[in-house]
């Protein structure tokens, strides 16, 4: 019997195919929107947890609040120094400490100029080796820094290879920066971050040099020697740093992290964020359900006639009530399926043109096998709801009124 109905309700949207694709339009539309938007936004999530994830559970970070790279003194943030460094260092519990300095400035390479950040590298072994290793930094092209190395440098991969050069940049090259030329001695491999492709990487000396910064410091990072305490570590790290710098508990002007609360952060941010997409597309799918009971209502009214004469062959009002209901899930359920294929496809794409345009691996779409199914029930359901009065109303028909139409 069930068979025979759905064949019966296939028959009926086939011969009003135009009117069933733009009722459909309005579902699948919302639906590719979810999927494609969701997709992204967990695949970004992934990856950019993922980063953090590599940086090691046994890192303590240290920042100015609301530090920036410019230039030191343009704003009236108090600004790390090389005495926070010592302070930190001094904190029982660390297996080694360093400092970072990252400056953004202009780069020229022939005859193009570009703004980029350049950061330091530590040059005592213990501290250059934390940093290396953190950042999984190695060589594609020449080498890396030698401590000793003066006017050179290392340069990410996606800036060697700017589409704007005449030719990629090879070792042995030279580039300026703050009017100085510098040797470039390798070429970093791609670490899929569009920050960290396109970075400048010099020894910590020659940088205080170039850019004046004898005591300035952008980020202190310290690895500790028991991940067990690293809670405690943290909180000695942040009562040090307020008895040097003379501020009370709550009005600390830095930042004391470790990567589990970096990790918990992002995570509240990604979710946010999706859950706003996920308002906006709902949106869509609150038109296209309209749009399917406007379409079911019409399907009643010019069916009547149709609806008496089953009625009148002893068809049932569950009959009746059975056949549109299928007819409305048929349209949320294709329209739904169109989506998750349009979405998927979407996503992908946009995938693959981050890559081809700018390099990062950041930018991907991770689709969730089981979210594509619940999207598929749900678009379903969507239909059956959307299509429940209008078939509610051609079930209650009275024959007789029916057939009169």
């Amino acid at each position: 019997m069930f068979s025979d109905f759905f064949r019966y309700s296939v028959n009926n949207l086939r011969k009003r195919r135009l009117r069933s694709w733009l009722t459909m339009l309005g579902i699948f539309i919302g639906i590719a929107s979810v999927v494609a938007l969701v997709g992204l936004g967990q695949g970004l999530e992934n990856a950019v947890l993922g980063q953090f994830s590599s940086l090691g559970s046994d890192k303590i970070t240290v920042q100015a609040l609301g530090g920036s790279f410019g230039p030191p003194g343009s704003s009236s943030i108090a600004e790390l120094t090389l005495k926070d460094v010592e302070v930190v260092r001094r904190v029982k519990g660390f297996e080694v400490v360093t400092n970072r300095v990252l400056k953004s400035a202009p780069v020229e390479i022939g005859d193009q100029l570009f703004f980029e950040f350049v950061a330091s590298l530590p040059q005592p072994p213990e501290e250059r080796k934390l940093v290396i290793d953190t950042l999984k930094i190695k060589a594609e092209k020449g080498r890396l820094l030698k401590p000793e190395d003066g006017h050179k440098v290392f340069i990410g991969h996606k800036l060697a290879n700017d589409k704007l050069l005449k030719k990629p940049i090879e070792p042995g090259d030279s580039i300026t920066i703050q009017g100085e030329k510098f040797e470039v001695v390798g070429v970093m491999e791609p670490l899929g971050s569009p920050q960290f492709d396109r970075v400048v990487l010099m020894n910590e000396d020659v940088m205080r040099d170039l850019f004046d910064l004898p005591e300035f410091v952008s980020v202190i990072v310290g690895k500790v020697q028991n991940i067990e305490e690293i809670d405690r570590i943290q909180e000695d790290v942040k009562r040090k740093l307020r008895k040097e710098r003379g501020v009370k508990k709550g009005e600390e002007d830095f930042d004391v992290r470790t990567p589990k609360q970096l990790l918990d952060s992002f995570r509240t941010i990604f979710t946010i964020v999706q859950a706003i997409v996920i308002g906006i597309a709902a949106i869509s799918l609150i038109v296209g359900a309209v749009g399917i009971t406007n379409t079911m209502y019409t399907a009643v009214l010019e069916r009547t006639k149709e609806i008496g004469i089953m009625k009148s062959i002893g068809a049932r009002n569950k009959d009746i009530l059975t056949v549109f209901m299928i007819e409305s899930g048929l349209l949320g359920l294709v329209g739904g399926i169109i989506g998750i294929i349009l979405g998927v496809t979407i996503g992908k794409l946009t995938e693959i043109g981050s890559k081809a345009a700018m390099g990062t691996t950041l930018i991907q779409a991770n689709f969730n096998p089981l979210m594509l199914i619940g999207v598929g029930i749900f678009s379903f359901i969507i239909g059956v709801i959307s299509g429940y009065l209008p078939s509610k109303r051609a079930a209650s028909l009275r024959p007789v009124d029916a057939l009169r139409g």
